[in-house]
């Protein structure tokens, strides 16, 4: 007799265990599906943005190329003078000054570059939303266990 009752209690349980469960992957699922489109998106918008950027990027940069032989000379022609028509020493002092600017400058962007671009802010906090609504299912779940097996 006690084996019968606990036989119809386990069974009696079991339906809402399922249930629980089956909507419990139903969500993750959902969740999954939801993440890639969602990062899909950002990967998109991100991708058009970047390509956007590297063009000015590029547009400017070979604008500015243009303009910085006729500064450089101006720059060297004009040190020498005042270094007493010492064009040599003025050119070494302007080249390395340009290297400097330009590497500190390339740095900078590339820094900034890795570490701004493409991270999927959106995504991530979605995902760590809907995780933490995961963890509290399964915490539910464990608790409805618990209690059905107690």
């Amino acid at each position: 007799m006690n084996l019968q009752k606990t036989k119809a209690t386990s069974e009696g349980s079991s339906p809402p265990l399922v249930s629980l469960f089956r909507e419990l992957i139903s969500s993750f699922n959902g969740m999954l599906r939801g993440e890639v489109e969602l990062a899909k998106a950002e990967l998109k918008t991100g991708a058009t943005a970047f390509r956007r950027d590297m063009f000015r990027f590029m547009s400017f940069s070979a604008l500015a190329a243009a303009g910085l032989l006729p500064l450089m000379a101006f720059l060297v022609l004009g040190l020498g003078h005042l270094l007493g028509d010492n064009y040599l020493w003025s050119s070494l002092i302007i080249a390395v000054l340009s290297i400097a600017i330009g590497l500190g400058v390339s740095y900078h962007a590339y820094r900034r570059a890795t570490r701004e671009d493409l991270q999927l802010p959106r995504t991530l906090h979605s995902v760590e939303e809907r995780l933490d609504s995961l963890n509290k299912r399964l915490n539910e779940l464990a608790e409805t266990t618990k209690r059905s097996t107690a």
